[in-house]
């Protein structure tokens, strides 16, 4: 792990990401695309992988990712969807990429070190990309981790996102201090833009929360929570319209206790025992922030974020550019009105010293 003050190293297709499998090979082209009954077959470009998994999902989901995918493509005009998930260590991040792109591309298992660097997987289908990108934690104890938003940098820089799944575990029933830093951090750090483009995740979503209170009133409850503290962050690095902040909010299940519905889709239990799909929700989750910026007068009018460091260095975020207008006002208080009266003090007690040394002698 690089050091704080160090750039980590990072492959991607091109040598700049960690490969799915933890090598530094470049990705094969052996497999050939497939596609589901109806569907045109698709060449996927150089150095991107068939989106096999997809097949191998249930067809009402098949479906309804298609669904979204062509929404992404005419509202956007965009025919790919790049997803950065972010978050602490052990909220789900590893496994919901392995649920999004159905293949064991993250080291998921329990006990094993986290994820130290940005894993790129890249899949395409009926000429569409999909890019997941799966992040290290950004808490280090109680702290921000310096080499996590290092290597979340890293993973952004020249690359065009159109959606960031800001991920929590349900079964934390309260947002914390860690939640407050992340998002002060990401601000920050990535810029408030990020958040022009956010879903919120909540992992763990079939656990029954405590004292009596249903899942759908803790879901609620914690949307609310995030957003609040969202909202405060905003506000501080002067985001306009801030108070507008509403984003698109998907609750993920990925352990083996998450039940399926006839159709074979997993599903999440929410009001009313209503089970619902969450993979293709996850995915209308994030279309709907990526488009949302495009639809929103208050967004940026682009559909994807891009890093740039020099707009942040200048953004009310950075916290070296705050205040900076009352620097030359409070020099000159110093110089005008507290140095006189600091002299003076000096200057008396300098002759208070000398009239008892003459009285001494």
């Amino acid at each position: 792990m690089a050091s704080y003050g160090e750039e980590p190293e990072y492959e991607d297709e091109d040598g700049d990401y960690e490969s799915e499998d933890g090598s530094e090979e470049m990705l094969e082209e052996e497999e050939e695309a497939t596609t589901s009954e109806g569907a045109s077959t698709a060449t996927p470009p150089l150095g991107m992988k068939p989106w096999i998994g997809l097949q191998t999902m249930p067809q009402p989901t098949r479906d309804k990712i298609a669904e979204h995918m062509q929404r992404q493509q005419t509202e956007t005009g965009d025919n790919e969807l790049t997803v950065v998930l972010i978050g602490r260590q052990g909220v789900g991040k590893s496994s919901t990429v392995n649920a999004l792109i159905n293949e064991k591309v993250a080291n998921d298992q329990p006990f094993v070190q986290e994820t130290v660097r940005p894993l790129l997987a890249s899949r395409a289908a009926g000429g569409f990309n999909v890019h997941v990108i799966d992040t290290p934690g950004l808490l280090d104890g109680e702290s921000v981790s310096s080499n996590g938003l290092m290597a979340l940098r890293a993973a952004l820089d020249d690359r065009k996102v159109h959606c960031f799944v800001f991920m929590q575990r349900l079964d934390s029933w309260r947002c914390d201090s860690g939640d407050e830093l992340m998002i002060r951090a990401l601000c920050q750090h990535c810029g408030a833009d990020v958040f022009d483009r956010v879903v919120l995740g909540f992992s763990h979503g079939e656990l029954k929360p405590p004292n009596g209170e249903t899942t759908q009133k803790l879901i609620e409850r914690r949307y609310a929570q995030t957003v609040s503290m969202i909202k405060t962050e905003l506000k501080k690095v002067r985001k306009k319209n801030y108070n507008d902040f509403s984003p698109p909010m998907a609750v993920v299940e990925n352990s083996s206790r998450c039940p399926t519905n006839a159709e074979g889709e997993k599903c999440v239990t929410l009001e009313n025992d209503e089970k619902v799909p969450w993979l293709p929700a996850l995915v209308g989750a994030m279309v709907d922030a990526s488009t949302q910026s495009v639809k929103k007068s208050e967004g940026d009018g682009k559909s994807y974020y891009l890093f740039d460091y020099k707009k942040i260095k200048k953004s009310g975020a950075n916290p070296n550019t705050r205040h900076k207008l009352w620097m030359f006002p409070a020099f000159l208080l110093q110089w005008f009105v507290l140095r006189p009266i600091i002299v003076k003090v000096i200057r008396n007690d300098i002759r208070k010293d000398r009239a008892i040394d003459r009285y001494a002698l």
